[in-house]
């Protein structure tokens, strides 16, 4: 099994992230080489940063991508709170996130209703 890909959170060498995988698709935090808690909060991995909960698919895509462009949020591309995989995160609209998901829930419905007899 490969190693995770860790990064370093901008301006905080200390804290590092890894992407999700196979063997851990919520992703993984260690401060200061120690591997860090990361729970649920309803559907979402979190894990404690800063005094507060702070949502991995966003700390992922700050390590790896940088910090979220304004108007922005970090979307799940398959709409799949549990996939915290790179490939799997972006940055982009709250109306382009709403727009996915709701695409997504429309294609769970029409699947169910192909499915029929």
């Amino acid at each position: 099994m490969d190693e995770p890909i860790w990064r370093a959170l901008p301006g905080h060498a200390w804290i590092e992230v890894a992407a999700g995988d196979d063997s851990a698709p919520q992703g993984r935090i260690r401060r200061n080489g120690q591997i860090g808690a990361v729970y649920r909060i309803g559907p979402y991995w979190a894990t404690y940063f800063q005094g507060q909960n702070e949502y991995m698919h966003r700390l992922i895509l700050w390590a790896f991508v940088g910090e979220c462009p304004y108007m922005q949020e970090a979307c799940h591309k398959d709409d799949n709170p549990s996939n915290n995989r790179l490939l799997n995160l972006e940055w982009n609209t709250h109306m382009h996130n709403m727009r996915m998901r709701n695409n997504a829930h429309i294609c769970d419905e029409l699947c169910a209703l192909e499915r029929i007899p």
